[in-house]
């Protein structure tokens, strides 16, 4: 696809608690003309870069063409940004427990200054994607109220939002399962899966009120 212009990119950010339908919302938005569905790209560095994970083609991430060619747009190439520098500069703005300081501006200007390097990858990587695929929109389905905080303090970004509900029961009674996921072990080269281990109905239902009252307030 040819590439796009230099206007600013347009992200849908689905925000919501996990096991609430994100991924097929995603997959979904994914099947529209020039909409792009990248997953939960907060954890590209943690599971794609550092551990390898497997892409939704069944790749490890370090072979996927698309995600090669994103990267070298956006980097120069792997090797070209330090994914545990992108970890660790992380928790200095994008978690939850900053969410009710994203609400006061002087705050949130403190917190967009912390993240001054962090948002400006983020913004080189979006740019990538966006210029690579061809896309008019990317789908990002990682769902924190901080991380959407902080892609509205990333530059180039128009960032649109769907807050996804699904009712309390149902995400309870899906978090008592276990749930596979693609992993790829580098030292076997063997494809495998692990699982999520099962989170009790309680302590679901308590994350269920305080993430989407976060989200409300993003």
């Amino acid at each position: 696809m040819s590439p796009v212009s230099n206007d600013r990119i347009k992200l849908l950010y689905i925000a919501g608690l996990g096991r609430s339908g994100s991924t097929i919302l995603g997959n979904i938005l994914g099947e529209i003309e020039g909409f792009f569905y990248g997953g939960e790209f907060h954890s590209i560095w943690m599971k794609n870069f550092s551990g390898n994970r497997l892409c939704g083609c069944w790749a490890p991430f370090d072979e996927c063409q698309v995600w090669n060619a994103i990267i070298q747009q956006a980097f120069g190439g792997m090797d070209g940004v330090d994914a545990r520098e992108m970890i660790q500069m992380e928790p200095l703005g994008a978690r939850t427990r900053h969410v009710p300081l994203m609400l006061f501006p002087q705050v949130r200007r403190m917190l967009a200054s912390r993240l001054a390097e962090y948002t400006l990858r983020l913004g080189k990587l979006y740019r990538a994607v966006q210029e690579t695929t061809g896309s008019r929109v990317i789908v990002y389905s990682s769902k924190l109220p901080s991380y959407g905080y902080v892609l509205g303090m990333t530059p180039g970004v128009d960032l649109y939002v769907v807050h996804l509900v699904r009712d309390p029961r149902a995400v309870a009674y899906s978090w008592l399962r276990k749930k596979p996921q693609p992993a790829n072990d580098k030292l076997s080269n063997e494809h495998q899966l692990v699982h999520q281990q099962p989170v009790s109905p309680v302590k679901r239902s308590l994350l269920w009120d305080a993430w989407n009252v976060s989200a409300e307030a993003f």
